[in-house]
């Protein structure tokens, strides 16, 4: 028997790819090959808190000394009155502290109204009247005195150091009076916001690719707006559209 040939395969061979083909199909990793970082600026933040004593929830005749405990402040040496019943006018509603015997103290708990720097009062009397500031140890760490005679005339004082834990309000006898009576607490400086350039993301080339800085916070006093300026800190230079914005896009 004639031995016939054995059938072999065609192959046939595949074509390369056309390179523009090619480069569709590449996937890139954007946030791999390419690194952005986010700088981020917020606008400065108030972050003082106050505790404000206008004296007006009380009744004409009301000796205060605790009344103000809720917001950590204890009273002594003063009386509620109703304005037009002193010689002074009030600057907030119709009453004012009134010390007939010329002082009147205010002790503070820090664990309430935090740690009182400043505290202000509007104060009328006959003759110079003084705010003194003490701190904890019974150290005078501020003070501001009034000209002469004044009719509500609003005088500050902050502290030198330590926070304020018990302010003196007197004029060496005579009676006075005070309204709106404003403690506050240290001014925060305003912490760094956090930046967050969003997830891993992989696209095609040429492909539009969003990123996307919404997660990104200020922690200290929400919500606070935030600035944003987005750059490239790694990889092939790319076109970055909207850096000042929270969702950039760019073409790799």
């Amino acid at each position: 028997m004639k031995e016939t040939d054995q059938a072999k395969p065609a192959v046939k061979q595949q074509k390369p790819l056309p390179r523009s083909t090619a480069v569709r199909r590449y996937l890139l990793s954007v946030l791999g090959l390419l690194s952005f970082l986010i700088g981020l600026g917020a606008a400065p933040s108030a972050l003082a808190t106050t505790t404000t004593l206008t004296f007006d929830e009380y009744p004409d005749g009301t000796t205060l000394t605790t009344q103000y405990q809720g917001v950590g402040v204890t009273i002594s040496g003063a009386a509620v009155s109703n304005a037009l019943a002193t010689p002074w006018p009030a600057n907030t509603g119709a009453n004012v502290a009134f010390a007939q015997t010329g002082l009147m103290t205010f002790t503070l708990n820090s664990t309430i109204t935090g740690a009182i720097q400043t505290v202000s009062a509007y104060v009328s009397g006959d003759t110079s009247v003084g705010i003194y500031a003490y701190d904890v140890g019974g150290v005078l760490i501020g003070q501001s005195v009034t000209p002469g005679a004044t009719n509500n005339l609003l005088v500050s004082v902050a502290s030198s150091g330590n926070p304020i834990a018990r302010v003196a309000i007197h004029d060496g006898g005579s009676s006075f009076a005070i309204d709106t009576l404003t403690f506050a607490t240290t001014v925060v400086s305003n912490v760094k916001p956090v930046a967050d350039a969003g997830d891993k993301q992989k696209a095609r080339i040429g492909s539009l690719v969003t990123l996307d800085g919404s997660r990104s916070v200020d922690p200290d006093h929400q919500p606070q707006p935030l600035a944003y300026h987005w750059t490239q800190t790694f990889g092939p230079s790319v076109a970055l559209s909207g850096a000042t914005t929270v969702r950039p896009t760019l073409r790799p």
